[in-house]
């Protein structure tokens, strides 16, 4: 359902602003700041909506996937964590639907001009069901950025929608045609739910694991969380964690391992990690790996996470260690 696309090259990026600067004529529709944002395909903003600017902090940050929780009050669906913070002013529609909807206009149908997977994470706070029937409504208008499955088949769009929270499982999956799906739980990688439906599974960190980024992952814990992955990864599901701590050395681990999703609230910091360049020591053990882009350190369709974040000198490609 879901494909990465890799980031831009810092000469593609020169170019693109070398033309931008000296023709803006061509360009005045494409936000300046654009240009320099490069996707980040596992940052996952949580509770996006307590930053300054909803939605466009974490756009800036190059994230591809974004968190709002809603609640249902007087017909309208307001972005809060809890009916205190609802105002009408803070509605879902104004705060993501139409911001996104404009983007992907501007951008001729992506949400980045880099095209990329982007999730919008709707997490119900209110009860399912009227909830549900509400949403179905607003998101009438935007039907053409979104991802649909429709007569079997899964169509993807600019916008992929999943709920969270209070999930209107069974009223989702009853819909022949539908723009919405659903975040799963670990539990249902033991059932026949299939992907179309549901192409992400979720838990919380520390009712899964007792690790908290000091140190290094126990051998027990690092198994469970490897068989987690694996079996999310066979049903070709994303992964993630809420309520992770936010330490540098669990999204080393985490990258590393596989996992989809980093869950965080620091946007800048999560953006940095992910940004550091492939140390030169592994670059020449790529090339003596024999792989063909010692950028890429793409091993079998995984990225090797250490590569990428910085490694100390003296330590080894993650692909090339049996752990």
């Amino acid at each position: 359902m879901f494909s990465t696309v890799g980031s831009w090259k810092i000469g593609y990026r020169s170019v693109f602003l070398v033309l931008f600067g000296w023709f803006p004529g061509v360009f005045s529709c494409v936000d300046a700041q654009q240009v320099m944002v490069v996707p980040q395909i596992r940052a996952h903003a949580h509770n996006d909506y307590y930053h300054k600017r909803p939605l466009l902090d974490a756009l800036q940050h190059g994230f591809t996937s974004v968190e709002a929780d809603i609640m249902l009050k007087d017909g309208e669906l307001l972005v809060g964590h809890s009916r205190l913070e609802a105002r009408g002013d803070r509605t879902l529609d104004a705060l993501y639907l139409a911001p996104l909807a404009k983007r992907v206009k501007e951008n001729k149908g992506t949400v980045y001009l880099t095209p990329s997977r982007f999730i919008l994470l709707i997490d119900f706070k209110t009860q399912a069901a009227d909830t549900l029937a509400v949403l179905q409504k607003q998101i009438q208008p935007y039907r053409s950025m979104l991802t649909r499955y429709e007569q079997g088949t899964v169509h993807q769009g600019a916008v992929t929608i999943i709920l969270s929270g209070n999930r209107p499982v069974a009223e989702v999956a009853k819909l022949d045609d539908r723009y919405l799906f659903i975040d799963g739980r670990f539990p249902d990688l033991n059932n026949d739910i299939t992907t179309d439906l549901v192409p992400l599974v979720s838990a919380p960190w520390n009712r899964t694991f007792s690790w908290q980024g000091f140190g290094t992952m126990s051998d027990g814990e690092l198994m469970k969380l490897r068989t987690i992955i694996k079996s999310a990864h066979a049903q070709k599901k994303l992964v993630r964690f809420w309520a992770l701590p936010e330490r540098e050395n669990l999204w080393q681990l985490l990258y590393d391992e596989g996992i989809d999703l980093i869950n965080v609230d620091d946007l800048p910091r999560l953006e940095k990690f992910l940004q550091r360049p492939i140390p030169e020591h592994h670059r020449n053990q790529h090339r003596k790996m024999g792989l063909e882009n010692a950028d890429d350190a793409d091993h079998d369709g995984r990225p090797c996470g250490q590569c990428y974040r910085g490694a100390a000198p003296g330590t080894s490609c993650r692909f090339d260690i049996k752990r």
